[in-house]
């Protein structure tokens, strides 16, 4: 018997969930769905993302679903993958129903046709804020019958602004709805929310507020940032066959880590803000379908991924703020899967993992980097495990093999089995050859540098990534020159390597931005001796600066990867 029907749902819905392959509900559902069911009710529902979210509240919508003239009920979502994903699974749920209309709203995509669509009706719209309020603005979208809002992924659409525009549309819909907010964590903003917006909220919360993933194992690795790269490889390399995310800070650092990847033969693509629409449903597709086994994408751009089986996400240093952690580690270890969060950061942003460890409730494991050696007899005994374990079909090589045979007729079982391996894995034994102990290097003297402070800053148009990215293109310096961005509205703070500091103010002076001519002021408490040292400037004011997180790089925009031995999408735009 199916359990859903325990949970007071009608019949054709648990048939058709039972097609899907589900028999018994997760907890956020059992908890969820029985109330949501009572009436008119207004909910909070705390859940991790991978628990089921979307049949806890699309469920009992279907459930009291009722015929109308204008849309029955809204559901908003921070992007259009996830907006796609719900109109799917609402799609599937409602198979055996009387035709309930379904409508996605989203950017991206020809507005037209989503008119046409909501002018031939719908019951159902699931919609990002912005264009849904483009429609609400032009007369297109009616919410005058409303009766339930969900607002799905809700800290991930505070994240991404769009904390205004959804009170601009619940001030829009009727008082009587109900309102039904899910989220993987709690920030102020959102607890503000539903007390402005919801009455009566019952809080329905699965595992710890704010908690990661249960199945999910933390590590973090200390390295350099001129070493961050091999430090990934490594780790990578080690994994032997990962299917993972690499969540990088910015849109640079997303195309460089991916065509890196790339260059180092495996099949990777970046997924971030300047893609298009068309672009983005291109690398996700290859994602899904394992042509791509690794993501590399910033957090905007991979919000509303919904894979299973990820193994492994990588945080390419720190994201700026706590909940991006815990969303970025709830990518994998779902569906009860176990999966592994690795954290590359420095000793100056490993200060934050206490409080990442407050924050999830769990240990964040100090690791260190495997070996060369360690790397290379990990991929030996993986390949080789593979082929002695095959199950593949082996007629199709029997008609060769009478020529093939008689080439290691001189040639032992052990010989034959040494010359295989070191052809399968020339260029990896090349590659660590003379590779260096990884965490050696993250112990040594970090480089010289000093400090300096700049007349631009937020009310300029600069935030943290877009002013390291024009310093570092405006006097063409390394990729690791500038570090340590904090902004302010008037000015910033920024550090250059000692050894890019001439070129840096050689290229500024006189040089002006706007109408502001530019004034740099060296600091006190930099060094260009070795020691690395930064003057630690604690009071900034009453406004705090924005601080850069984990590594970061410039936020100037590049292309991202459609065709995944070379890269295709090769535009090159500047913020």
């Amino acid at each position: 018997m199916n359990a859903f029907l325990n949970l007071g749902l009608q019949s054709a819905i648990c048939k058709a969930i039972g097609d899907l392959g589900f028999e018994n509900p997760t907890e956020i559902q059992e908890k969820a769905i029985p109330y949501l069911l009572q009436g008119n009710n207004d909910l909070v529902g705390l859940a991790q993302t991978g628990t089921g979210k979307t049949a806890a509240f699309g469920l009992p919508l279907l459930e009291r679903f009722e015929k109308q003239k204008l849309p029955f009920a809204l559901i908003l979502a921070p992007t259009r993958e996830l907006c796609l994903q719900i109109t799917s699974e609402l799609t599937h749920f409602s198979k055996y129903l009387d035709r309930v209309r379904i409508t996605p709203i989203y950017g991206g995509a020809p507005i037209s046709k989503q008119r046409r669509d909501l002018d031939m009706g719908t019951d159902i719209i699931v919609a990002t804020p912005g264009r849904l309020l483009d429609f609400i603005r032009r007369g297109d979208a009616k919410l005058e019958q409303l009766k339930v809002i969900v607002l799905d992924e809700a800290d991930e659409m505070l994240q991404m602004g769009f904390i205004d525009d959804i009170r601009t549309i619940l001030a829009e819909s009727p008082e009587s709805r109900s309102t039904w907010l899910f989220s993987a964590t709690m920030p102020g903003a959102i607890a503000s929310l539903t007390r402005e917006c919801m009455s009566n909220t019952e809080t329905i919360q699965v595992g710890k507020r704010n908690q990661g993933a249960e199945n999910v194992e933390h590590s973090y690795y200390l390295t350099r940032p001129d070493q961050r790269f091999p430090a990934l490889r490594r780790l990578l390399d080690a994994a032997g066959n990962p299917y993972a995310i690499v969540f990088c800070n910015t849109r640079v650092d997303t195309q460089e880590v991916a065509d890196e990847l790339l260059r180092n033969n495996y099949t990777a693509a970046a997924l971030h803000g300047d893609l298009s629409q068309q672009q983005r449903d291109v690398v996700m597709n290859a994602f899904r379908n394992r042509l791509v086994s690794i993501l590399v994408a910033t957090d905007v751009a991979a919000r509303g991924i919904d894979v299973d089986d990820v193994t492994h996400v990588i945080h390419y240093g720190l994201p700026n703020d706590n909940e991006s952690y815990t969303h970025r580690s709830g990518r994998t270890g779902r569906a009860g899967k176990h999966g592994l969060s690795w954290i590359l950061t420095n000793k100056k942003f490993a200060v934050r993992i206490p409080q990442l460890q407050k924050q999830i409730g769990k240990t964040i494991h100090k690791k260190i980097f495997p070996t060369a050696q360690e790397v290379c007899k990990s991929q030996l005994n993986g390949f080789a495990s593979r082929v002695a374990g095959t199950t593949a079909d082996i007629t199709a090589v029997e008609p060769y093999m009478k020529d093939l045979l008689p080439l290691f007729e001189n040639m032992d079982k052990e010989e034959v089995v040494k010359y295989f391996l070191a052809e399968e894995f020339d260029s990896l034994f090349k590659h660590y050859e003379n590779a260096a102990d990884l965490n050696v290097v993250a112990e040594q003297v970090p480089r010289g540098e000093y400090r300096y402070s700049i007349n631009l800053g937020e009310r300029d148009g600069f935030s943290w990534p877009v002013l390291k990215d024009w310093l570092r293109d405006t006097a063409q310096l390394k990729r690791y020159a500038i570090e340590g961005v904090e902004v302010q509205d008037t000015k910033s703070e920024f550090s250059v390597a000692a050894d890019e500091e001439r070129r840096l103010v050689e290229a500024l002076e006189g040089l002006k931005h706007g109408h502001i001519k530019i004034k740099l002021t060296k600091l006190a408490g930099g060094s260009g001796s070795g020691s690395g040292q930064r003057s630690e400037r604690r009071d900034f004011g009453k406004k705090p600066f924005r601080r850069e997180g984990g590594y970061g790089g410039g936020s100037s925009s590049s292309s991202g990867g459609g065709n995944f031995k070379k890269n295709t999408f090769a535009s090159k735009k500047r913020r």
